[in-house]
């Protein structure tokens, strides 16, 4: 099983664009991640969707909330459950999704 996440040690806030298109279909997404303040053990996902299919657009929005754990949570879940646990640091590896520096 593979699980991708930021705990709570890594994560910051951030924004994300991509975008894809193929044949008459272009989809660019905007993603934003936030800890709010309030609500410090969560993070807001809210989503932003520009879909054109043959010149027409069409926008979608997706908001959801998260848990943002430690590390340390992460690997007991896991370890109480009968998983071994192999972590790799993939801090980074979406820094070219990433405008404004993130913020």
């Amino acid at each position: 099983m593979l699980v991708v996440c930021s705990t709570a040690e890594q994560f910051r806030n951030n924004n994300f664009a991509y975008t894809s298109e193929k044949g008459d279909v272009h989809v660019t997404l905007f993603e934003n991640n936030y800890i709010n303040p309030y609500s410090p053990k969560t993070y807001e996902i809210t989503l932003f969707y520009l879909i054109r299919q043959y010149g027409d657009l069409t926008t979608y929005s997706e908001h959801t909330v998260a848990g943002l754990f430690p590390h340390a949570t992460w690997e007991k879940v896991f370890t109480e459950s009968g998983f071994t646990v192999y972590s790799q640091d993939l801090y980074g590896a979406y820094d070219q999704y990433l405008f404004d520096n993130g913020e």
